[in-house]
């Protein structure tokens, strides 16, 4: 039983009296905020699905705003592209205007406009949005673009902006300005794919092709990989590997150690130290380099020395190795020869093996066949009269055919072309053929004149000075040749060229003691008079006799044929030009060059003779010849080729014979040779160490091998012996050897002097009978001939911008050049085009934020519907439970008063 207590009465009266106020107050609150969920325990279901709906519509908000700020971006974009349009429309139709003018003043005005308009489109390139670059991608800060270099140069990147604009979808809120303005970037891949591009690049330059010249020797490549290193003036012979490089991209150079640097660690170098080009590897493994420039790439192999030091050999041409610049490869295969096995030197071989597949080698000879052995078909494996073979020392490679005396007689120059510079090759120091005796397969059968002779007449080649580089290709079927740096021309082609003789020097030769004389006059111009020439001719009696002309004729009588009536034939047509009257060089070539004939005179680099080359493209011959019985064609040195620089030894000498033996005066020592150019600088000194006990076969050997290379074509200088003498030449035109008897120490006066006992202290000369003065007839077919006559090519996407296209505009307007103004023209249409594909990306990608903006409001439409479902409070029900709960808590306060008992300090009150 529950005993009530006034406590308890009061207790339950004030617990009605405070839930009748809670009642009241809740809602009250209702009908005031007009929701009926304002805390978790208002609707415990509901109230988790209302914060979630809360939630989403913040985030809905949010991508709203993102899509206002990558419209406002893009927007800017657009008028921006829309300026940009508008600007290459105006200066489309100036340029129309100015290909139709014909007054070049107007083309000028013109030009002065498109150059502003040309700065529009810089400041165009350049706008900012709120601070920050619109087409500089990642890089906000500064400048898109700059002036570098009088080229425009992007500063920023390819990064894209991207903002999300709902919840599994963003968009990309800016333009790259490489895209943009530099629609079709300078790009250049290299042809060469390299097999692991992580591992170190000499090993894998050398599995790529082992051929290719300076490459260093790697024993665990593939069979043939160990080849001698080949020299030109950028890549010098060493004993140690040649692994050091270094290359340039616009002039920034970067040094690579081919013996630990991987494909990918040039890749970042370049990245790093070039802010103009970026570098990359594509899935062939090949490196590509893009440029950042309005200009072309500028690649070129650098000049590093060996292991960065300064005294010492220059290493590998890294950017030709990997294929980065034009190279012109050999379209006719050099292959088609007999394995060692052939008839030709086992006869008991049957049946006879096919001809083919004989690997071009360093050691391959150079040589003419025009026997055909056993065989119908001819010796020669591909026409014409070059062949190759693959004797090597020891006689174990092939051999392709049997040696003829005249030999390789249409082996004589090739041309290269590199942008507007022409060079032309003189290749006949390779014709030096000896000791051929129509005995198939013995120890005469060796020209001398290697393809690697070949290979280096070429990198050597002091006009060339390192700017090509020829090399056997990697499947070992011809020469390829390279740049060393980026052209817009590189090609190789045939040429038809009489290369005139030193006309400077004279040689005097005293009948009854032999003493030479030279007298040199320097190197001749324009102005030079053709009486003041001493001639190359020498005479074993009179020695050189100069120009020969007879005295003029009295007046009213015949013209005196001697005094320089010539006949020129070029390609089919002949004729005669008139050199009587010529008091000059200068009057000699405007003569020639003004005969219609279709040849050009001039003075060749070395300013010591006349060069006529023929400007016509067909594969006739080209001759000159004296008419009646003139010489001034003789004289002048254009009625023969050249031989090489020689210097000749006394006659009567046996292989055999011992120094000391021989010439009893002598002592051991030493004496120099020393290689000049044309201008007289010295090119290299080469000491020769003579002994009592060496034989004549032995010095040649030694001078022969001075330079580090044996043979005709072997570096500088090669010597050789024939028909009892010693003959010391270099192969390049132009070139003198000296040997200064002051510089021979083998005897203890000058008599006594090996130089002066086997007569070579003397300059260079060339005895007459060894120039038979018989018309020269020039086929020059030795580019054909080695299939090497073709343009250089490169992976290459040539750059195509709005800048270039209107400051070509602007210079041809102000060069007068219609051509290139209707150029321009073509490619302000593309430029527009590229502009017209971007507008529409803008104009896309607007259209997806109006969309997304339009679905992001329905959405929080929605999504507030359903929100106000479940926190919205039915009003007039609220208020009639307002009106509810005040009632009951006036009642239950009334009640409450009565109830409640008062205490004592209520009645004190």
């Amino acid at each position: 039983m529950v005993r009530i207590t006034q406590n308890l009465i009061s207790d339950r009266t004030l617990f009605n009296l405070q839930r009748g106020i809670k009642r009241y107050t809740d809602a009250q609150n209702v009908v005031s905020t007009g929701q009926r969920i304002t805390k978790p325990v208002d609707d415990p279901i509901g109230f988790p699905v209302a914060l979630n709906l809360r939630s989403s519509i913040q985030q809905g908000r949010s991508f709203q705003r993102n899509v206002e700020s990558a419209r406002g971006n893009l927007e800017l974009t657009e008028t921006t592209m829309n300026s940009l349009t508008e600007t290459l429309q105006s200066i489309r139709s100036l340029s129309v205007q100015g290909g139709n003018s014909i007054d070049p003043n107007a083309r000028i005005s013109i030009a002065e406009q498109i150059a502003e308009l040309y700065g529009h489109i810089y400041d165009l390139s350049n706008t900012d949005y709120k601070g920050q670059s619109i087409f500089g991608g990642s890089v906000t800060d500064g400048n898109a673009f700059s002036v570098k270099d009088n080229a425009i140069i992007y500063n920023g990147d390819d990064f894209e902006r991207n903002m999300m604009i709902s919840k599994n979808a963003q968009i990309t809120n800016n333009l790259n300005g490489f895209d943009t303005f530099l629609h079709t970037p300078n790009q250049i891949t290299g042809a060469v794919s390299i097999e692991d591009v992580s591992a170190p690049l000499y090993q894998q330059l050398s599995k790529a092709n082992p051929n290719f010249t300076n490459l260093p020797a790697v024993t665990d490549g593939p069979q043939g990989a160990l080849v001698d290193p080949s020299p030109n003036p950028n890549n010098s012979p060493t004993e140690l590997p040649n692994q050091y490089a270094s290359f340039e991209i616009y002039g920034n150079e970067i040094r690579v150690d081919i013996s630990t640097d991987s494909l990918e660690d040039v890749v970042d170098r370049i990245n790093v130290q070039v802010e103009d080009v970026t570098a990359s590897i594509n899935e062939r493994n090949q490196l590509v380099i893009t440029s950042k420039r309005t200009d072309g790439l500028d690649l070129s192999d650098g000049e590093r020395q060996l292991g960065f030091e300064p005294d010492t050999p220059n290493g590998l041409n890294l950017l030709s190795a990997l294929g980065m610049n034009r190279v012109v490869e050999s379209s006719r295969p050099l292959t088609r020869g007999y394995p060692a096995t052939d008839p030709i030197t086992d006869g008991t071989i049957s049946p006879a093996p096919a001809r083919g597949g004989v690997s071009v080698k360093n050691s391959s000879f150079l040589f003419a066949g025009t026997n055909n052995g056993p065989y119908d078909n001819p010796a020669v494996p591909f026409g014409d009269n070059l062949a190759i073979t693959n004797i090597d020392s020891e006689g174990n490679d092939a051999y392709l055919a049997n040696g003829d005396p005249d030999f390789i007689n249409e082996l004589e120059a090739i041309r290269i072309t590199i942008d507007d510079e022409v060079i032309d090759i003189d290749l006949r120091a390779l014709t030096e053929g000896r000791d051929f005796d129509a005995v198939v397969g013995n120890d005469d059968d060796m020209p001398g004149s290697t393809v690697e002779d070949l290979l280096e007449l070429i990198n050597n080649h002091p006009a060339l000075k390192g700017r090509a580089t020829a090399y056997i290709n990697a499947d070992q079927s011809g020469i390829s040749l390279s740049a060393t740096s980026s052209t817009d021309v590189f090609k190789v082609d045939n040429v038809r060229k009489l290369f005139g003789r030193d006309i400077t020097q004279s040689v005097a030769i005293d009948a009854v003691t032999s003493d030479v004389t030279v007298t040199d006059a320097g190197r001749i111009s324009m102005d030079t008079k053709l009486d003041d020439l001493p001639g190359a001719l020498v005479d074993p009696v009179d020695g050189s006799l100069g120009v020969r002309r007879d005295a003029p004729p009295p007046i009213g009588s015949e013209p005196n044929p001697n005094r320089g009536l010539i006949a020129i034939s070029n390609d089919g047509d002949n004729v005669g030009i008139d050199l009587q009257d010529a008091e000059t060089i200068g009057d000699v070539i405007r003569a020639i060059n003004d005969s219609k004939v279709g040849v050009e005179a001039r003075i060749n680099e070395s300013g010591t003779g006349i060069n006529i080359v023929s400007l016509r493209a067909g594969e006739g011959e080209l001759s000159i010849v004296d008419m009646f019985d003139g010489t001034l064609a003789r004289d002048l040195g254009l009625f023969s080729p050249p031989a090489p620089v020689r210097v000749q030894s006394s006659a009567g000498l046996a292989e055999t014979d011992i120094l000391g033996a021989s010439f009893g005066t002598m002592s051991n020592g030493s004496f120099d040779i020393e290689v000049r150019d044309g201008a007289g600088r010295t090119l290299d000194t080469y000491t020769i160490d003579a002994t009592t006990t060496d034989t004549i076969e032995s010095l040649v050997k030694k001078i022969d091998e001075s330079d580090g290379k044996a043979g005709p074509g072997g570096g500088l200088i090669s010597a050789y012996y024939s028909g009892g003498e010693i003959n010391i030449v270099s192969n390049y035109d132009g070139h003198v050897i000296v040997i200064d008897p002051a510089n021979d120490t083998t005897g203890t006066d000058a008599a006594s002097r090996i130089t002066n006992l086997l007569d070579i202290d003397a300059y260079t000369f060339t005895l007459e009978t060894d120039t038979p003065a018989t018309a020269y007839e020039s086929k020059q077919n030795t580019a054909s001939i080695m299939g090497i006559s073709a343009d250089g090519d490169v992976n290459e996407i040539e750059e195509q911008n709005i800048f270039n296209t209107v400051k070509s505009l602007e210079n041809a307007l102000r060069q007068d050049d219609t051509e290139g103004i209707s150029q321009a023209l073509t490619n302000i249409d593309k430029d527009l085009e590229a502009i017209l594909n971007k507008r529409t990306t803008l104009g896309a990608r607007i259209n997806r934020l109006d969309a997304t903006s339009a679905n992001l409001q329905d959405g929080e439409d929605f999504m507030r519907q359903e929100l106000s479902s479940i926190e919205d409070a039915d009003l007039a029900a609220s208020v009639s439970e307002m009106t509810l709960a005040q009632n009951a808590f006036n009642a239950a306060l009334s009640a409450s008063s009565n109830v409640i008992q008062q205490s004592l300090m209520d009645f004190l009150r």
